[in-house]
Parts: C-alpha cells; sequence; structure tokens
C-alpha cells in the first residue's frame, strides 16, 4: 500500500519535470527563432541597397492614410524625367538632413528645367517651395506598415551590440546552468 501512494506522488513529479523540460526547450527555442528572424531580417535590410532598393522609416504623419508613421518605405532610383504627377518621391530638402516622402501633385516647366510641387496627402497645402532634381530621387516602391519602427530599433547600435552578445550570453547561461547540475548528486535508485 505504502508503495503505492509513493507511485502516485512520484508520477505528477515526473509529469511535471516533463512539462517544465519541455517549457524550458519551448523557450529556448521561441528565443532563439526571434534572434535569428531579428537577425536575418536586418541582414535582409543592409543587402536591398546592393540591388538598388533603400529603406527608409517613417516618423511623420503627413502621408496619412496611405503611409502611417511607422511604416517602411522602399524607394527605387528614378530619373527626373520619368516622374509622373501621383508618384510619391523621398528627398532632401536643401539645407537639411532630414527626409521628405511626399506626393508629386503638379509639376511645370520654366526655362526648361522641370520642377515638381509636393504634398503629403494629410497636409491642407503643398510644400512651400516647388523643387527640381539634378540627378536621381527615390521613388517608393512598396509600403511595408508597420515595418519602420521595426527597421528604426534595428539601426539603434544598442540594438546591434544585443542582438551580437545575446547568443554569446545564452550560451554561457546555458553552460554555467549545465555545470551546476553536474556538481548536484544524482539520487540513489530506492533499494529493495
Amino acid at each position: 500500500m505504502t508503495t503505492q501512494s509513493n507511485d502516485t506522488q512520484s508520477q505528477p513529479t515526473g509529469l511535471l519535470r516533463w512539462v517544465g523540460l519541455r517549457a524550458k526547450r519551448l523557450g529556448i527555442a521561441v528565443v532563439a527563432a526571434l534572434i535569428v528572424s531579428a537577425l536575418a531580417l536586418n541582414i535582409a535590410m543592409a543587402l536591398l541597397p546592393i540591388f538598388g532598393y533603400q529603406p527608409t522609416a517613417i516618423t511623420g504623419g503627413s502621408m496619412a492614410p496611405a503611409i502611417q508613421a511607422g511604416d517602411l518605405v522602399v524607394t527605387r532610383n528614378a530619373s527626373p524625367e520619368t516622374l509622373e504627377v501621383g508618384d510619391v518621391i523621398t528627398y532632401r530638402r536643401d539645407g537639411t538632413e532630414a527626409t521628405v516622402t511626399h506626393r508629386i501633385i503638379a509639376e511645370q516647366t520654366t526655362d526648361g528645367i522641370r520642377s515638381f510641387t509636393t504634398k503629403g496627402d494629410a497636409n491642407a497645402d503643398p510644400d512651400p517651395i516647388d523643387i527640381a532634381f539634378s540627378s536621381d530621387v527615390q521613388r517608393v516602391e512598396r509600403t511595408v506598415p508597420y515595418a519602420g519602427y521595426f527597421y528604426a530599433t534595428m539601426r539603434s547600435p544598442r540594438v546591434m551590440f544585443l542582438l551580437m552578445a545575446l547568443p554569446t550570453i545564452a550560451l554561457m547561461a546555458l553552460w554555467v546552468i549545465g555545470m551546476g547540475k553536474r556538481s548536484q548528486p544524482r539520487p540513489e535508485p530506492a533499494g529493495p
């Protein structure tokens, strides 16, 4: 009778140990998958310029609802001659480092120079200064909703360092945990 009660007590303990082990393995797998996914997406973003594309995180809401703050736009070089009314372009305003992503709403040619009037879809008025391009400009090819948040975060030096350090820290933690398990004596099997 005593043996049966000991067996029933050891069964839940064995089951709990099994569940705990599976949960631990699942947690490690999920963390590893997240780290690998983040690194893969970051590498993909870094490779886009090789194929002529440029990712840009949108931080303002001037192009809503078509392009929201937090979206990622993927642009490609376009010559000014190919631009048309309705195209969305990303460019730098003279004297600033910030980029602007706005829609072309009109074009003019004055003294043989083609210029464009741009406007954010959410803005009431067009941009105050028409722009002309002497070289290629970035035309928006694709918009990826919410990916701009991820892209901006991934470009942070701290996050990049963390992504590089996390696998090393995880391996060291697993090694230390493994060493702790080896130092614990194994329970002796119950005798007859």
